[in-house]
């Protein structure tokens, strides 16, 4: 690393790293009532199950990392909307 590079390092505030969810070291899980409304969709979790574990752990991490609950509630909404019409978000 150049020096602007080792500066701009050494400033970096630790509550602002690892954020983002490929970068999570434990597995995002939805809870039991949120995955049962899914799951009571079945061409939508057929969907959403047949698509890569990365685009699921995404997906999953955008719905629970949400602070407000209608907020989850909505990402979820939107979920089960778009696996349901055979799309990714």
């Amino acid at each position: 690393m150049r020096e602007a590079g080792l500066t701009a390092y050494s400033h970096r505030r630790e509550d602002k790293s690892r954020i983002y969810s490929y970068e999570q070291q434990k597995t995002a899980v939805l809870e039991p009532g949120d995955e049962l409304r899914l799951r009571k969709f079945k061409s939508a979790w057929k969907f959403f199950e047949a698509q890569p574990p990365s685009y699921r752990q995404l997906v999953i991490w955008r719905i629970m990392s949400a602070k407000r609950a209608q907020t989850r509630e909505r990402r979820l909404a939107d979920l089960i909307k778009a696996s349901r019409e055979r799309r990714r978000l």
